[in-house]
């Protein structure tokens, strides 16, 4: 008897840890979903993962960079005193570059206290992936369209300094 109370203790007090351990981690989340259902996340941990785009927009008390998951962007914001976290990015997403892929866990507030927005204000960054150069690439038709113009404007841009020419002979 006494034995099984002990395995009962047990089981109930590792079953209480994992439970306790596992709500404090953040829950993942979109950020398409963080938008539709703001008021549900409100002051939650979330934890998002996406590419980073834009520049860093440093302000007073932090910097702001923009994270793109889907379609949809949202600004997360980084304390002056992990500024630290940051250094790690070195590719911000273009036209011309594919940005850094991070996962960033924060508290997601919908409309934050002092920055007047929708916003994720990180407590940890962590680098899931390097972003790269991207290698632009024009169709071999692109190219012999733009020959065939060429030759059409020269031709005609010719046709019309002869014309002008003929006519300042005529004239004389």
């Amino acid at each position: 008897m006494k034995k099984s109370l002990k395995i009962f203790k047990v089981s109930v007090f590792l079953l209480g840890s994992f439970l306790c351990f596992q709500s404090s981690f953040s829950e993942p989340a979109t950020v398409n979903a963080l938008i539709e259902r703001s008021a549900e996340f409100d002051g939650k941990k979330v934890s998002l993962t996406g590419e980073v785009i834009g520049d860093c927009l440093k302000s007073s008390d932090g910097m702001w960079i923009n994270l793109l998951s889907g379609a949809d962007a949202i600004g997360v914001f980084v304390k002056s005193k992990d500024k630290a976290i940051l250094d790690k990015v070195k590719n911000f997403g273009s036209y011309k570059t594919k940005g850094d892929i991070l996962e960033v866990e924060g508290t997601f507030y919908r409309y934050s206290p002092s920055h007047a927005n929708l916003a994720l204000y990180a407590e940890t960054i962590k680098l899931v992936s390097s972003g790269y150069v991207l290698k632009e690439y024009i169709s071999p038709i692109k190219i012999r369209l733009i020959i065939i113009f060429f030759i059409i404007y020269l031709t005609l841009y010719l046709i019309y300094l002869i014309k002008v020419k003929y006519n300042k002979n005529q004239e004389k």
